[in-house]
């Protein structure tokens, strides 16, 4: 059973002139709904803020399924495999980084993740699969990510 969407009141202030009485208008009320998922995003942030990894990784997985192929769950999947790896579970960690690479090829932080995970996959012993992708780092279009994989290159 999915539970309902919970819905949040927006409230504007009423327009106030030099009369207040004649001028004001009436309150506009606007519902903004929260869906099930969008919940989960927001309670996997919170559950990674307070440093509840397990929490968080198991949360943002609920998000991204409840929404296959949307942004939401392109953002879901970079959440499950950072809170992954901050909470110790770097085998999953890389799991979820090389999914995230192939299911999100384009992704706006596919070259972070390269890089993360080429220093991983370096430091677990696998030489041309990390060098590959920091190498991809390499390209990047941010300076930071190119002189992270750059340095990681080095090593």
């Amino acid at each position: 059973m999915v539970p309902a969407p919970v819905v949040a009141l927006v409230v504007e202030e009423p327009e106030v002139g030099p009369e207040p009485v004649k001028k004001a208008k009436a309150v506009k009320r606007a519902a903004a709904v929260v869906t099930p998922h969008e919940r989960a995003f927001r309670d996997a942030w919170a559950a990674f803020a307070r440093g509840d990894m397990g929490q968080a990784a198991e949360l943002f997985a609920q998000s991204e399924s409840a929404v296959p192929g949307e942004p939401l769950a392109e953002d879901a999947c970079y959440g499950r495999a950072v809170a992954l790896d901050r909470g110790g579970r770097r085998a999953e960690a890389i799991v979820e980084m090389r999914r995230f690479l192939a299911q999100y090829p384009r992704a706006v932080r596919g070259d972070e993740v390269a890089v993360t995970l080429g220093q991983m996959l370096l430091e677990s012993g696998e030489v041309e699969g990390g060098r590959a992708l920091l190498e991809r780092g390499a390209k990047s279009e941010s300076a930071e990510i190119r002189k992270s994989a750059e340095r990681a290159l080095a090593r």
